[in-house]
């Protein structure tokens, strides 16, 4: 029997994408601002983190789900912002409709990994899929819906290169190595101030410990039904990948991403390209 979740990945990669994206898009406004990523970038820490900063305390999975939701479930969501400006998580490559963005990266090395885990975790996949399978599928775009990672990167970056939106891209390596750094550069993307003390309390209170706490108060209610074999908030670190990847899959992955990974500098391991 094919569960929800797979089933509505199934849906969401037929041609019946086209009609459910147009529907999803519907009600947008040209003050939104919007938190895009391709999957398993680190935008749900990014949105936790926003969260707070607006609100002046820890938010919980379904608070920030309904103050900072998908497109497509944005029609109820307040105006978070000055002026009332609504805030809209997207996994969607560039569109024409967003206008501001706060567009996070992530290394694909990591991301593969990260969404193989996801996957299980959601039920679209078993564990009895091999990674090898899973990593051909995710070179080639076909592992959701958002196709492939570099083709997602270089359209939100060209938007921004050709000022088509205002985009401000962070790195979530960046986020781990300096977040009161980053998080402040957002916050002043945003328009909303913040003390240096006030961005190390809110990076305290989302760090992956309370983030985990977090997901098990959501498995009544967000998260029920999901698996309990593997968490949707893992290690949060970079460059997990060094332990799992082999030099083939390396190779394989830099020749297909490698011009967009440097363009984000992240250093190439291998410059082997395999046909």
């Amino acid at each position: 029997m094919v569960s929800g979740a797979r089933l509505r990945h199934l849906v969401t990669k037929s041609p019946l994408k086209y009609p459910i994206n147009w529907i999803q898009h519907r009600g947008l406004q040209p003050s939104d601002v919007f938190v895009a990523a391709y999957p398993k970038s680190g935008s749900t820490w990014l949105r936790f983190l926003i969260y707070q900063l607006i609100r002046g305390e820890p938010g919980s999975f379904e608070r920030v789900n309904d103050e900072l939701p998908d497109v497509g479930y944005h029609a109820k969501a307040p105006g978070l912002l000055p002026e009332g400006a609504r805030i809209i998580k997207t996994h969607e490559p560039y569109r024409f409709s967003y206008r501001r963005a706060l567009y996070m990266v992530r290394d694909p090395r990591d991301i593969v990994i990260s969404e193989y885990h996801y996957q299980i975790w959601a039920n679209i996949i078993t564990d009895r899929m091999p990674f090898d399978k899973f990593f051909a599928s995710f070179l080639s775009g076909k592992v959701n819906r958002y196709g492939a990672w570099d083709q997602h990167v270089a359209s939100w970056l060209k938007a921004r290169d050709d000022g088509r939106a205002e985009v401000h891209v962070i790195r979530f390596e960046d986020m781990k190595r300096n977040a009161v750094e980053v998080l402040g550069s957002v916050a002043a993307f945003l328009n909303i101030p913040a003390s240096s003390s006030l961005l190390d309390a809110i990076i305290e209170a989302n760090s992956v410990q309370n983030m985990r706490k977090m997901e098990d108060q959501a498995r009544q209610g967000v998260f029920k039904n999901k698996s309990t074999q593997t968490n949707f908030v893992r290690k949060g670190k970079s460059g997990g990948w060094r332990g799992v990847l082999s030099a083939h899959h390396l190779a394989k992955l830099e020749s297909r991403f490698g011009p967009i990974m440097e363009r984000l500098g992240y250093a190439l391991e291998s410059k082997t390209s395999v046909l």
